[in-house]
């Protein structure tokens, strides 16, 4: 397993943008499959624009993503299969009752 640290910036629906970062942990198993595991305690963001500008947030996740490595190495698809769900969460990463539920997948190119 490796730890590391990923950053992507993404608009919300409420207005602004924010700029998500958390460390994971991946495995690659026969055949390219790799799986991502969230690192607990780092899925963290910073509003950039909007209302909430300077706000930090803080999410949790019980889930993984899981994808599969293309056969030259180039490319990782990953999908998240069932749909995401994110809890907000205080900073000490206690979730406050409000959900996020996400569905997409991303590809990686190198």
């Amino acid at each position: 397993m490796n730890i590391v640290d990923h950053d992507v910036g993404a608009t919300p629906g409420a207005g602004g943008s924010v700029s998500v970062y958390w460390k994971f942990n991946y495995t690659v198993a026969a055949g390219g499959r790799i799986t991502f595991t969230l690192v607990p305690n780092t899925y963290k963001g910073l509003w950039l624009t909007g209302p909430m500008k300077g706000t930090p947030v803080y999410l949790v996740t019980p889930g993984s993503w899981d994808g599969v490595v293309s056969e030259d190495g180039n490319n990782i698809i990953v999908t998240w299969g069932a749909p995401l769900i994110l809890y907000l969460a205080d900073s000490n990463y206690t979730p406050i009752g409000v959900q996020l539920i996400c569905n997409g997948s991303f590809v990686l190119i190198r």
